[in-house]
């Protein structure tokens, strides 16, 4: 399975992530699965971080979530649905 190229978010999107990163609070976060759909979960981001270019977001529950497969946290859209 070919892996899309990552397309960077929005600066200001970025900056709120890591707010909420900071704070260390629970935020829904609704993201696009491996599988297409969307899928909504309860979490903490731990820590926002780059690697080999792209910007991922882990969370609490040890789950991995590349930035740009975020569609929104706490109702702010950090990415258009692709499929709704």
């Amino acid at each position: 399975m070919k892996t899309k190229t990552y397309t960077p978010i929005d600066c200001n999107m970025y900056d709120i992530l890591l707010a909420k990163a900071t704070l260390s609070v629970d935020c829904n976060i609704e993201y696009i699965a491996k599988s297409g759909d969307t899928e909504q979960l309860k979490a903490t981001i731990i820590d926002i971080y780059t690697k080999a270019k792209e910007e991922f977001m882990l969370l609490d529950n040890g789950l991995v979530l590349r930035l740009d497969e975020v569609v929104s946290v706490d109702g702010e859209l950090i990415q258009k649905k692709v499929n709704g």
